[in-house]
């Protein structure tokens, strides 16, 4: 879920439909904390975890093709799998994907 929650936040939307519900950031959250938490308490090995990272994003490119596989991947390494559990998945996900740095370019065109 917090895949396929991701590859729509990426595109824009603020919440996507899965499973006949609608999904937002806070069951994202729920997630991504849970799975962090895991691998803290040793449920679950980190190498466990990117075999089931590796099989649903192959399964959420193979369902929608045209999804941010690599972002994805990027996002829920950066704040699922770190050291130290970010608040928030989204100040990481605002600087890497919605924050662009002006260059000159930019302003001369």
């Amino acid at each position: 879920m917090v895949l396929r929650y991701y590859d729509a936040w990426i595109r824009g939307r603020g919440a996507v439909a899965l499973d006949g519900l609608v999904e937002d950031a806070a069951t994202a959250e729920i997630a991504r904390v849970q799975i962090w938490q895991w691998l803290r308490r040793r449920v679950l090995e980190r190498d466990t975890v990117l075999e089931l990272l590796d099989r649903e994003l192959a399964a959420l490119g193979a369902e929608f093709p045209w999804a941010a596989l690599d972002e994805v991947r990027e996002l829920f390494e950066s704040t699922a799998l770190a050291a130290e559990l970010p608040l928030f998945f989204t100040p990481e996900a605002y600087s890497r994907h919605l924050v662009r740095t002006v260059t000159t370019a930019d302003v001369t065109a």
